[in-house]
């Protein structure tokens, strides 16, 4: 089997690498390639939006796989499309690396729901000096 990646992304070629040579230490024959048709493909995914719903949507659309039919969009049903779209196996994620953001201190009323969405309804600028 073949592992493609980006060629010029250095980071994926030294990951894509050692995926190959974990697979080969777990007797899977795998080997690397730059060609354009792969068995499979090391590829980077940025999250559309910290909001999981948003978030699914956003890799249905941009992977290919058919929409799962939402109804009422609880927290169980999230849990139930994403374990659906990892039992495809069309997917398989290998590490996250959360976004930070960073407020300078004149920035004022700030905040931030759980799932990520931003409040800017009554933020302010202003220095902190009287």
């Amino acid at each position: 089997m073949t592992l493609g990646y980006d060629t010029g992304d250095t980071t994926a070629r030294v990951i894509a690498e050692r995926i190959t040579l974990n697979a080969r230490d777990a007797g899977i024959a795998l080997q690397t390639s730059t060609a354009a048709t792969t068995d499979m493909r090391l590829t980077r995914m940025t999250l559309a939006s910290p909001n999981a719903r948003v978030a699914i949507s956003a890799i249905e659309a941009n992977s290919g796989i058919a929409p799962i039919k939402s109804h009422n969009g609880s927290i169980d049903e999230l849990y139930q499309t994403e374990s659906s779209i990892l039992q495809t196996q069309r997917l398989i994620p290998l590490f996250q690396l959360p976004v930070s953001s960073g407020l300078n201190t004149s920035v004022h009323d700030w905040n931030q729901d759980q799932d990520g969405t931003w409040h800017l309804e009554n933020v302010w600028l202003g220095s902190n000096k009287p």
